[in-house]
């Protein structure tokens, strides 16, 4: 039978900023109390200043606050009895009473559903409950534009983040109760753990871990909002979808969608690309949809001029806040001309993209379809920023003239083959270009949902290459058609420096300036393990050292020499509240197109080295024509 729902846990996962903020009273505490609250305040300085206590409080004193303010309120508190109550605990209450419910019919898996995700049985009452709750939010007619296959592939993208989620957690508990014959564990084990925790294993869980039932509450509420959001948004537009961007009459149904293509952002939303029943496709994007608008009219522009060729960009229809592109198939090259255009079509792409500073456009964000290397995602335009707008200290002069060195250069792109590193200090490949299928691991499971289940550590091939053409099966060499890709570069580079000045007078610029583009002060792999560091369950037995991981962003920061408004910046990205659009966009734009030299230099410094397999190949240089603080050229 299970317990009461835990009512202090609103308190016990409150995050540090929750704990500061008006909806919460310091009560007198007793030394354990004080305890708490040292610890509390300990770990926070840990994550921000590397336990640096002067450095830490330099830190606080950047939102006006102070280690005699901070330690009462992270001590005993109680919420106000006015304040709001956080959306994520009304949730956690019902996911609390669908966690203890039998295990009848309703928590077993489709006979249609694919390998079982680990743990799921415990799980599955949970994504039941929250499809009831979906169903609520939408009527019939919109919800009855979808196949049962398509709803039960949504439902199943829920299942998949939380049993990602908690499946760790449950695995700990799984070992502790395991029931060990002969020295080996026995497979209906399991079945005895099912039953413990539905019975009162969740309530020992729970205390020792609050944060996972408030991180569960959370994903949860996000899949039911955003999903509700996407299927009123299909039924608004599927007409003019159907009509415009497909090119074909209304009433066929979504019968697949495919989701985990982006991270989640904007709370929980992410890319999906839907198939209609009749085979035509279209992809969904829960973002500002603008730049992608405006990104499309500038290629048709463009290939009105004549460019030296011509190049394509998905079709797009913009709604308030989203949108839907064109999908963009991937197909290979019938002989080697076809690969030769391809080739200098990405040398064009080179131009282009890094005349309007863009950046990211790696293996994932462009697919070849034939002859056409075509970027999905120019979210990661007009990145270019103000020279002079950093703080130098001798000890960073370097650093920064170095960094400018690279940003300033073609390599920014993310479009040419580059080198990475690995946190285990292994050494990769990357870029839109690049030929090689990465080699990577990835976490999975044995003996899944069996008293016999183990974590596995395995290394994978990425099957899902779209970016390179093949030609009999395999993509030939960048090396072989390095030339071409040099003489794209160079044709366009000269087309656009002869337009420079009717670039400027388009219309479509007009509201440019306007637009939102995605902005990232660090780079993606620094968010990912941020984000591998707070879903670790051994942070979660308490909510503000569990969030005091989120300020580690603050340890990147100058502490004396950072611009104030860096800090309400930090906290945004803290708490997630806000983004920030980038600035200046048409004047960076002018600024690039009027050092843009009427002659370019070579793309290329031809260098030998080997790409690996043995074979001699033309490697990027780094540098780049670009202007120095000194208006000088390089």
């Amino acid at each position: 039978m299970a317990g009461a729902f835990p009512e202090d846990v609103g308190v016990r996962a409150a995050t540090i900023d929750e704990l500061l903020s008006d909806d919460f009273i310091p009560l007198k505490g007793e030394k354990a109390d004080a305890e708490k609250s040292a610890r509390r305040l300990a770990a926070w300085c840990r994550s921000s200043s590397s336990g640096d206590w002067v450095l830490f409080a330099r830190r606080l004193s950047k939102e006006d606050l102070s280690t005699d303010l901070v330690l009462p309120r992270l001590a005993t508190v109680r919420r106000r009895p006015e304040a709001p109550v956080p959306a994520w605990l009304i949730d956690a209450q019902w996911i609390w009473a669908a966690l203890h419910a039998d295990m009848g019919d309703s928590a077993r898996r489709p006979a249609s559903s694919p390998d079982p995700h680990p743990f799921e049985d415990l799980i599955l009452p949970v994504t039941n409950a929250a499809r009831e709750k979906l169903r609520a939010r939408v009527n019939a007619a919109d919800a009855g534009r979808l196949t049962p296959a398509a709803w039960e592939q949504l439902e199943r993208t829920l299942l998949a983040r939380l049993a990602k989620l908690c499946a760790p957690a449950f695995y700990e508990c799984l070992l502790a109760r395991a029931q060990v014959r002969g020295g080996h564990a026995h497979v209906d084990d399991y079945a005895a753990f099912i039953e413990f925790m539905r019975g009162t294993g969740f309530e020992g869980m729970f205390d020792a871990k609050p944060v996972l039932l408030r991180l569960m509450a959370s994903i949860t509420r996000q899949w039911i909002e955003a999903t509700a959001e996407f299927i009123t948004r299909l039924a608004d537009d599927q007409v003019e979808i159907r009509r415009r961007l497909l090119r074909c009459g209304p009433g066929s149904r979504v019968d697949r969608i495919e989701a985990g293509l982006s991270d989640p952002h904007n709370f929980g939303r992410s890319v999906l690309i839907l198939s209609f029943e009749d085979g035509h496709r279209v992809v969904y994007k829960p973002k500002d949809m603008r730049l992608d608008a405006f990104w499309e009219e500038l290629i048709k522009w463009l290939n009105r001029q004549p460019a030296p060729t011509d190049l394509r960009a998905p079709p797009t229809l913009v709604r308030e806040g989203y949108g839907w592109s064109g999908f963009i198939e991937h197909s290979d090259c019938q002989d080697r001309d076809g690969l030769e255009r391809f080739y200098y079509r990405a040398g064009a792409w080179v131009a282009l993209l890094h005349l309007f500073a863009a950046t990211d456009i790696h293996e994932e964000n462009i697919v070849a379809a034939g002859d056409h290397p075509v970027p999905i995602d120019l979210e990661m335009i007009l990145q270019g920023r103000k020279l002079g707008d950093e703080v130098e200290s001798p000890d960073t002069s370097a650093l920064h003239l170095a960094i400018e060195r690279i940003a300033g250069s073609v390599m920014m792109t993310g479009l040419l083959p580059a080198y990475g590193r690995t946190p285990e200090n292994e050494i990769y490949r990357w870029g839109g270009l690049n030929q090689l299928n990465p080699v990577f691991e990835e976490t999975g499971w044995t003996n899944v949902n069996t008293g016999l289940m183990r974590p596995v550590r395995s290394r994978k091939e990425s099957i899902r290459r779209t970016n390179l053409p093949r030609l009999d099966g395999l993509p030939p060499p960048l090396s072989d058609f390095l030339p071409s890709l040099v003489a794209g570069f160079e044709a366009y580079s000269r087309f656009l420096s002869s337009k420079a000045g009717e670039l400027l007078s388009l219309p479509i610029f007009e509201a440019l300036s306007a637009t939102p583009v995605r902005r990232i002060r660090r780079p993606t792999r620094f968010y990912y393990l941020l984000l591998e560091r707070l879903r670790d369950h051994r942070n979660m037995g308490d909510g503000a050292e569990w969030s005091a991981h989120m300020d580690f962003l603050a340890r990147l920061e100058d502490m004396d020499n950072a611009p104030d408004d860096v800090w309400p910046l930090l906290r945004a990205e803290r708490t997630q509240d806000e983004r920030a659009p980038i600035e200046r966009a048409r004047e960076r734009l002018r600024t690039v197109l009027a050092r843009l030299p009427d002659d370019p230099p070579p793309l290329f410094d031809h260098r030998l080295v080997s790409d690996g397999g043995g074979r001699s190949s033309a490697w990027p240089s780094l540098t780049r024509h670009r202007s120095s603080r000194d208006g000088s050229e390089h």
